[in-house]
């Protein structure tokens, strides 16, 4: 497997621009059935105000929503990133990951929501998390998204859950990417498994975004990253080097989660 990060300027508000800007990068990186893509957060609309990703998501939700489905089924690949989803009158900030038939294999609502975007005015947090098989890979995903990357114990759970890849779609501003990269380091070294990041480019608001996306090891090693130009980053995948890592030192076997308790 390999994993395909895309990172553009994702237009705000406009989810046409969007998808065609997705399906430029996807074409140009030419993955290989089985591959697995990373989009930017939000990737359909970005920030807007509440009412607008509300309207955007009635309008156009199951249209981009069968865009990507569609890709992932033409292309035979994976395919995650998150968008605006409502349901009984709850907006969630929502990670979806299709599979090569186009089918949907899990989701996961944003659940630590972050300040500075007023994310809490905005969206309902998630409550619950799953790591979710990746059929015929070898992989089991671990969903999270940008802010929840400061919460280790969050992919700490999805780890123990048996998560040996974690994915995290972002919208990850300036003047943060020195902290970005200590902290993908840390989640894949601390729980033994593959980061796949995926950061936006470009401005939006008060706001400017450093791209930088990037895949590290299951050792904290980075495999390859991106700068600030919008782009592609491929990078192959081993399941066997979560294995061995693993067993060379066994870490999450040896979790005391009854500390102090």
């Amino acid at each position: 497997m390999q994993a395909i990060a895309l990172q553009w300027s994702v237009s705000r508000g406009d989810p046409d621009a969007n998808m065609a800007r997705l399906n430029a990068l996807l074409r140009a990186a030419a993955p290989e059935p089985g591959d697995l893509v990373v989009i930017p957060e939000l990737w359909p609309t970005g920030y807007a105000r509440r009412a607008s990703l509300e309207a955007a998501t009635s309008a156009h939700g199951g249209r981009w929503s069968s865009f990507v489905a569609g890709i992932a089924r033409e292309c035979g690949v994976f395919i995650a990133g998150s968008a605006p989803h409502t349901e009984d009158d709850r907006l969630t900030n929502r990670l979806v990951v299709y599979g090569p038939s186009g089918d949907s294999l899990g989701f996961y609502d944003k659940m630590h929501l972050f300040p500075p975007m007023r994310e809490d005015e905005l969206f309902s947090a998630g409550g619950k998390v799953e790591a979710i098989p990746l059929p015929g890979s070898g992989f089991v995903l671990g969903p999270a998204i940008c802010y929840d990357l400061r919460f280790p114990e969050l992919f700490r759970l999805l780890a123990l859950r048996g998560a040996t890849l974690f994915v995290l779609p972002s919208e990850f501003p300036d003047p943060k990417e020195d902290l970005w990269h200590v902290f993908l380091a840390s989640r894949a070294a601390e729980n033994q498994a593959y980061v796949v990041a995926c950061n936006r480019t470009g401005e939006s608001g008060a706001f400017t975004f450093f791209g930088s996306s990037a895949v590290y090891d299951p050792l904290g090693r980075c495999l390859g990253r991106l700068g600030r130009e919008e782009g592609y980053l491929k990078v192959p995948l081993d399941a066997s080097e979560v294995v061995r890592a693993r067993a060379s030192l066994e870490v999450l076997s040896r979790v005391r989660l009854s500390i102090g308790v």
